[in-house]
């Protein structure tokens, strides 16, 4: 998979059928199944991380399959229009100082069903997908604890009140973006307590290369605080304390090219610390930004998406497998 950069079995097989064959009943086996596969992706992970600082990225992809209309092969509906195909979200271990990969820590690979859904807010936890971003990271720890320290970091889907209050301890942070604002213990709002803080640092950082845009120095300006956000009225789950206080960092470019949309991140963390909190705080979302095309299943497997779905059960082997050859 990783030397012919595919998951199609046809291509794997270099056109030997017999070959394609095998490959296809090895998949096909009820023993092999995504679960047993993903579950072996940690096993160099949990020696590598011993002592390390690790950033535990981790971030959700949908996978197209070629299908049609009377053979749908039991996968659901993935991004905007007739697609159709699986999630699948893996959690990779970075090292905080070097940024080099320790390998794949975990993850989950589903598919949507066709039935209709209650609204989102009348729906527990336990029947959204934004559940992912927190059992991913509680099944991680196991495997993180030999780390000296683990941040768990993620696009701002995952700025959940769930995963501030529950996820943090003593070994583990989370870092991530702010998606909707917050209430405040003390009042107003957090993006409203932001903009009366006074820009007191800058730094300069080099982009690289990305489809929607070209590689350039941009220069950053940055305020940091600290803030208690309240828990939201209407969150159901129990157990949850009524406030957790989080370290804030915003970075705005001040200097964009024309035509260029600057970068502005709001970025929270439960990491303690003032001006180190904020240099460590964009180092790393600056090394997630860096790692996300090769962290990002869709750039990683040319080739998913020309593979013939035979079953869902069969698809979700393969995304599995594939990473699993890659880490």
């Amino acid at each position: 998979m990783v030397l012919r950069e595919t998951v199609c079995l046809r291509r794997l097989a270099g056109g030997d059928h017999s070959e394609e064959i095998r490959y296809g009943r090895f998949l096909g086996n009820d023993a092999v199944t995504a679960d047993r596969i993903i579950a072996g992706w940690s096993d160099q992970t949990r020696l590598a991380v011993e002592g390390r600082h690790v950033l535990a990225v981790q971030d959700t992809s949908e996978i197209k399959f070629p299908t049609t209309e009377g053979n749908r092969r039991g996968l659901g509906k993935v991004k905007k229009g007739n697609c159709w195909g699986l999630l699948l979200h893996p959690m990779l271990a970075l090292d905080a100082e070097r940024g080099s990969c320790l390998g794949l820590v975990g993850g989950q690979v589903w598919t949507r069903g066709d039935e209709e859904l209650p609204p989102h807010a009348e729906r527990p936890l336990s029947e959204k997908e934004s559940r992912h971003w927190i059992e991913t990271a509680e099944a991680a720890k196991p495997v993180l604890a030999r780390a000296g320290m683990v941040t768990f970091i993620a696009d701002r889907e995952s700025d959940l009140y769930m995963m501030w209050a529950g996820v943090p301890d003593g070994h583990c942070h989370v870092l991530s973006c702010l998606m909707n604002d917050r209430a405040l213990t003390t009042g107003g709002t957090l993006r409203r307590a932001v903009a009366k803080v006074v820009f007191c640092d800058t730094q300069v950082i080099e982009l690289r290369e990305r489809q929607d845009r070209p590689a350039r120095r941009a220069e950053l300006c940055l305020r940091f605080g600290e803030a208690t956000i309240k828990r939201p009225a209407n969150l159901r789950a129990k157990g949850l304390p009524e406030r957790v206080t989080l370290r804030w960092v915003e970075v705005v470019e001040t200097a964009a090219p024309d035509g260029v949309e600057p970068l502005h991140w709001l970025l929270l963390t439960t990491h303690c610390g003032e001006q180190g909190t904020v240099r460590n705080s964009v180092r790393e979302a600056m090394m997630m930004e860096r790692r996300g095309s090769s962290h990002d299943y869709r750039e990683r497997t040319s080739g998913q998406s020309h593979a013939t779905a035979s079953t869902a059960s069969r698809s979700f082997t393969r995304p599995a497998a594939n990473l699993r050859c890659r880490s």
